[in-house]
């Protein structure tokens, strides 16, 4: 079968509309059965094998959509046939989309840290960095708080641990 072929004829776009729909109809029926299968081999935790099978749904949904679109186009149903191939590859088309997405995100992420990293080494800053390279304190002993706490954990303990005011410094107090 060629490309050309998957083309519908005018009078089979009903057709492929159908199996268009029963392609998506296709995936929970399947989703079901695999879960049904797990746990028939496992009972207490069988049925969590549906989720690999709908995580990669893109790749496995091949094992029961081109079995049927053989079984309709030899039967003689071509359009249903030609629907059903339709919407496994737009299936397919989103998931991969899905994924690629995914994967740009992560590769952005790396970057990222891999520039703030760099940065980090080019531009040493921070009390746990000159501490530990004049060998005052070491940086076990600075996030601990041993010794005069750094200016930053400081500012956090005051953050977290706000200390009273004293009476003139309270709003409202007048002299």
């Amino acid at each position: 079968m060629a490309f050309r072929d998957l083309m519908p004829g005018p009078d089979e776009a009903r057709g492929v509309a159908i199996g268009f729909i029963l392609s998506f109809f296709l995936h929970p029926i399947a989703l079901i059965a695999v879960a049904l299968i797990g746990t028939a081999i496992e009972p207490a935790s069988g049925g969590l094998i549906a989720l690999p099978f709908l995580a990669f749904i893109g790749v496995t949904q091949w094992l029961y959509v081109l079995p049927i679109f053989w079984l309709l186009r030899r039967r003689g149903r071509r359009a249903l046939a030609k629907g059903v191939l339709i919407g496994g590859a737009l299936v397919f088309l989103a998931s991969s989309l899905c994924y690629g997405g995914l994967a740009f995100l992560s590769m952005q992420d790396v970057a990222s840290v891999r520039r703030i990293q760099q940065n980090e080494r080019d531009h040493p800053r921070g009390d746990a960095v000159r501490s530990s390279l004049d060998g005052t304190k070491t940086t076990p002993q600075i996030l601990r708080g041993v010794g005069r706490p750094a200016p930053r954990i400081r500012l956090l303990q005051e953050l977290a641990h706000p200390r009273r005011q004293r009476r003139s410094e309270q709003p409202g107090f007048d002299q």
